[in-house]
């Protein structure tokens, strides 16, 4: 239906699954497609990825963190996609930043109610880091946490988060106070959140930003001078723009680069302690 309406540009679909199944029809008829997703697998197709990538999030709170005295980091991760990306940008920003990698730990994360190996935790502090990276979020994040905390070696490691870690549930949970994660601005993201509770009763999903941004950004191309321009050249202007989320801007691989903030966990909640970057 999207080629013979002849549209010139699909946001969307939700899911990477299903965004699999557009990208090749799309391409072949040359329109671009801005996923939500952050699957670098669909950049094959050509599809523009809007989603908060991974390693983005992994370096920039690990480069605030050698700027502040962080020698040697260890990593405990999922046994995933994710996980994997995580520890590549972790051993890149090692090498960049001189910091030394002390031990890489993987977990199962496909089954939420298989335990975590005790064993994989106690190694990880025993090595005594300066810093722990937890690429995780929700109750599988409160579990690792609590048999941290648990099993703690004689050093107190600080918890590096990523943006999963942007959770109201984890503002008021003590053991990962001083903790330190990279992020959006919360300012203007609240803003959003606070105006779609206003409008529709309840709180809006992360992605749900996401996809406000996607439609402000086409709204933004079709009034371009000269007339509506959704070209791939258009959307992936240098100068970038500026949504719900803080600035961002597309390479010309299809990823989006977004400003990321530095927030830390205390006793009253979030803390901005490094804004993000005025450009990117």
């Amino acid at each position: 239906m999207a080629v013979e309406s002849k549209v010139s540009i699909i946001l969307g679909p939700l899911y990477s699954n299903t965004a699999k199944a557009v990208a090749p029809i799309a391409h072949k008829n040359n329109i671009n497609v801005i996923s939500f997703s952050n699957d670098r697998n669909l950049l094959k197709d050509g599809v523009i990825l809007f989603g908060f990538m991974p390693e983005q999030q992994i370096r920039r709170v690990l480069k605030f963190s050698a700027g502040k005295g962080i020698e040697t980091i260890s990593a405990f991760v999922p046994e995933n996609d994710f996980g994997r990306v995580a520890v590549s940008e972790m051993q890149t920003i090692a090498r960049e930043e001189n910091l030394e990698v002390l031990s890489t730990e993987y977990y199962q994360s496909s089954n939420s109610k298989k335990q975590v190996d005790v064993s994989k935790i106690v190694e990880i502090n025993s090595k005594e880091p300066d810093a722990i990276i937890i690429p995780e979020g929700g109750k599988r994040l409160l579990d690792i946490v609590n048999i941290m905390a648990k099993n703690k070696g004689k050093k107190k490691a600080r918890l590096l988060g990523s943006g999963q870690w942007d959770d109201t549930e984890f503002q008021n949970f003590s053991k990962i106070k001083g903790s330190w994660f990279a992020t959006s601005e919360p300012e203007q993201h609240e803003s959003f959140e606070l105006h779609f509770n206003e409008v529709f009763k309840y709180k809006p999903p992360r992605i749900s930003s996401i996809a406000y941004d996607a439609v402000a950004l086409t709204t933004f191309l079709a009034k371009s001078p000269g007339g509506a321009n959704f070209s791939r050249e258009a959307i992936m202007s240098p100068s970038g723009f500026v949504g719900t989320n803080g600035i961002f801007r597309f390479r010309q691989d299809g990823v989006c680069e977004r400003g990321l903030a530095i927030l830390e966990v205390t006793d009253k909640g979030f803390k901005v302690i490094e804004k993000c970057p005025r450009d990117i």
